[in-house]
């Protein structure tokens, strides 16, 4: 009976695969992301893991002898109560910034700061200077320009960012690591900023395994919509996700980028999710900004 059975799956060009074979599919098959309190294969998530991801490459390269110049390798303000945060990162590749400077000029405000005796550093050990949050006025974007220069005078190529102060700013809780538990902010007026924390971040290659926190929202008018994802720590990586209820991803920015942002025609009258979702680095604060 056995060599008939095989003789049928071949005439209806079915495939028996090996166990090695079966094994390799499931490997190959992208899990559902995963949380420190949550299954990580069940459907309460919603979110596919980053099997897409490339791994970042951490190996020290050797610096050739010479002057180098410091790189500028992240940089994006947010908002807090009464500051604005300039966070960003610097790399110091020959070790001679102790003494040098860093310039921040926001369309004709400027400040300079020695490194590092006027930088704060947050938990994690990302740099970054404060503002006072009124010297900007609600919901007017300016653009903000990042150098750095050495004690040797070699000066990092000067990067941009912009910067709005939002009217309508919302906190959200530690509450929500699932659909079924995300904290809700009601309808919300275009544009708003969500504050929140990542507690911990974390993960084994496919699924999250640290902090993923949901928001439950709908917007008060429907149109294609940007929600932007920024946080303190820039030596970490956070993903930004966009779901509908039920689960369904219907947009996530889940690279190495900094920031993530996700765009998306959003219903006046539907419900969504977004989830911040915390990769790898530090555990710090993040905003992400609809508009």
């Amino acid at each position: 009976m056995a060599w008939m059975l095989l003789l049928a799956l071949a005439c209806f060009g079915m495939d028996t695969l090996s166990p090695d074979a079966q094994e390799e599919e499931q490997q190959q098959r992208p899990p559902l992301g995963g949380d420190t309190e949550l299954d990580s294969s069940g459907p309460d998530t919603g979110l596919q893991g980053n099997t897409d991801k490339p791994d970042r490459d951490t190996a020290e390269e050797e610096v050739p002898p010479g002057d180098k110049e410091p790189v500028i390798t992240a940089f994006a303000p947010s908002q807090t109560d009464t500051k604005v945060r300039f966070n960003f990162g610097l790399e110091d590749p020959d070790e001679d910034l102790q003494g040098g400077e860093v310039r921040l000029d926001c369309e004709g405000l400027s400040e300079r700061y020695t490194w590092p005796s006027e930088i704060r550093f947050s938990e994690g050990g990302a740099p970054f200077v404060l503002w006072e949050l009124d010297t900007f006025e609600p919901e007017e974007k300016v653009t903000c320009e990042l150098e750095a220069e050495d004690s040797a005078g070699n000066q990092a190529l000067p990067v941009t960012a912009p910067f709005i102060r939002s009217g309508n700013v919302i906190e959200v809780s530690e509450g929500g690591d699932g659909q079924g538990n995300a904290e809700g902010i009601g309808r919300i007026p275009i544009p708003t900023t969500v504050r929140g924390d990542m507690y911990a971040t974390g993960n084994n290659g496919y699924n999250f395994t640290g902090d993923i926190d949901f928001v439950k929202f709908s917007v008060e008018s429907g149109g294609s919509r940007t929600l932007t994802l920024n946080w303190t720590e820039t030596g970490a990586d956070y993903d930004l996700y966009l779901l509908k209820e039920g689960g369904e991803t219907l947009e996530a920015s889940a690279t190495y980028d900094y920031p993530e942002s996700v765009t998306f025609n959003l219903q006046g009258s539907t419900t969504y999710f977004f989830a911040v979702a915390g990769w790898s680095g530090a555990a710090g604060e993040w905003t992400v900004r609809i508009e």
